[in-house]
């Protein structure tokens, strides 16, 4: 079942690998039952596609249009800052992020002596990692939840933005610790559930109202725009820092530091009423002052945490 062997710069069959799925860009290896999602991740895969050009615009160079490309934008500063900190203590290091997409965060290791491989469930996103990124990385498409490897096959795993939106995540983080070596490094980035914005804005404390009728004229009069609306509704779950830290230990991961993303923008009614610059500067800012200890409660408020777990192999609990 799990047959693939990673760290190789090209995607060769060896070791019993399954042969790859050629397209006319290149290969794409084709994890377990990849080609037959099931309906939880054909959700998955149909969000992105529908929106795939506006995902595309939210990490393109141009200077940031809304507060939530800014926050994408700056996550994927901070893990690759992190993968380059940690990726310089092995030699040749094999790195596997999953959930790659189309390739952003590989792409600033494609020119290193790493070995890449990236999994995604979505073959569109694989084919732009391809053509942008190049064939020094391999592509696989696969499903997190069932990851095509052998046990401690890495020494950095990494998974952004991808455990909210499955609808259990402990068998994601299960194969995740699973793949990744004793001692190595698994860097998750994961959206918070008490955020700086929604402490501030007063919808937040209207949303336990149970009259069905009340909580559509309230979303009809505050318009929020129809993306935001389907990002959040898509997006199934977000996690306070002790919650996730029990789902770490379960599976032999050990927190050993953390930063935060971004706070804000400052909303009334779920409609920034702050120029975005402004809202920039202000996250900016309390990001400084989260650096240091005595401010380290900003962490409870921010958007989203990167935390960094070391694999120290104590798993109390496997799920097949």
């Amino acid at each position: 079942m799990r047959s693939f062997s990673p760290c190789t710069a090209a995607p060769p069959a060896r070791d019993g690998c399954r042969r790859p799925r050629w397209s006319r860009q290149g290969p794409i290896m084709l994890g377990t039952d990849a080609n037959k999602p099931v309906a939880d991740n054909r959700r998955i895969i149909d969000f992105f596609d529908a929106d795939y050009g506006w995902w595309k615009e939210v990490y393109a160079p141009a200077l940031p249009r809304r507060f939530f490309s800014f926050e994408m934008r700056k996550r994927r500063e901070l893990v690759v800052e992190l993968l380059n900190k940690y990726a310089a203590t092995a030699d040749h290091p094999c790195i596997l992020e999953c959930g790659c997409g189309p390739g952003g965060i590989l792409g600033a290791f494609a020119a290193h002596r790493c070995r890449l491989t990236g999994i995604d469930i979505n073959r569109r996103h694989l084919t732009q990692a391809r053509n942008e990124v190049g064939e020094n990385v391999t592509w696989i498409q696969a499903d997190v939840e069932s990851l095509p490897f052998r046990d401690q096959s890495f020494d950095i795993v990494c998974c952004v933005g991808v455990l909210s939106y499955l609808r259990e995540d402990e068998p994601a983080v299960a194969e995740i610790s699973r793949v990744a070596k004793p001692g190595g490094v698994v860097i998750m980035a994961l959206p918070n559930w008490l955020m700086l914005g929604k402490i501030c804005d007063p919808y937040y404390y209207l949303v336990w109202m149970p009259l069905r009728a009340v909580r559509r004229l309230t979303c009809a009069i505050v318009a929020v725009p129809q993306r935001t609306q389907k990002f959040s509704a898509e997006m199934i779950r977000r996690y306070r820092p002790a919650t996730i830290d029990m789902v770490y230990r379960r599976h032999g991961l050990t927190e050993v530091e953390s930063c935060n993303v971004s706070f804000g923008p400052l909303t009334l009614w779920r409609r920034e009423f702050l120029p975005l610059p402004f809202s920039m500067r202000f996250s900016d800012a309390l990001f400084a002052m989260g650096k240091k200890k005595v401010f380290s409660f900003l962490r409870s408020i921010t958007n989203h945490w990167i935390a960094c777990l070391v694999k120290t192999g104590n798993e109390k609990r496997r799920l097949s």
